[in-house]
């Protein structure tokens, strides 16, 4: 009786053994088929990488309409992009974010240094603003920001 118990748990284990073994390298066709799973997946993540960009870039181009009776907007110097009412940004800054920094800069009392969330990346950023007829405000990832 002893030695029919330890056939019985032997062949328990071998069985346990080999359905663990297949369920995890499975065939070349299952690995195969993950592999493009996950190359999908990753294709599908860059792109949608690649339309928040262009989203951004498009943004930028888009919103800079008229001043709707604000102040006028700066001539933002060489390779900035206005924003309209009043607002440019460097190359690294989107206008959604822009807007938030002069809106916290004046909710501050014109404060020299400020926090700011920034609706692209959901990420706050401290800002570093120096008053004067056109307000500069940089920090953050390489943003400038200039308003009136």
């Amino acid at each position: 009786m002893r030695l029919g118990t330890r056939c019985v748990s032997a062949a328990l284990t071998v069985l346990v053994l080999a359905s663990g073994c297949a369920g995890t390298g499975g065939s070349d066709e299952e690995r195969i088929a993950r592999e493009r799973e996950d190359a999908a997946e990753d294709a599908r993540r860059d792109e949608r990488i690649r339309q928040l960009e262009r989203e951004r870039s498009r943004e930028r181009r888009d919103d800079s309409g008229g001043s709707g009776g604000q102040s006028p907007t700066p001539t933002p110097p060489s390779g900035r992009t206005s924003c309209g009412d009043g607002i440019a940004v460097g190359p690294n800054t989107t206008c959604s974010f822009a807007r938030n920094v002069r809106d916290a800069y004046r909710e501050s009392g014109g404060s020299s240094t400020i926090e700011v969330y920034s609706p692209v990346t959901g990420e706050t950023y401290t800002m570093s603003c120096t008053a004067g007829v056109t307000t500069v405000c940089s920090g953050g990832n390489n943003a400038t920001v200039y308003f009136r």
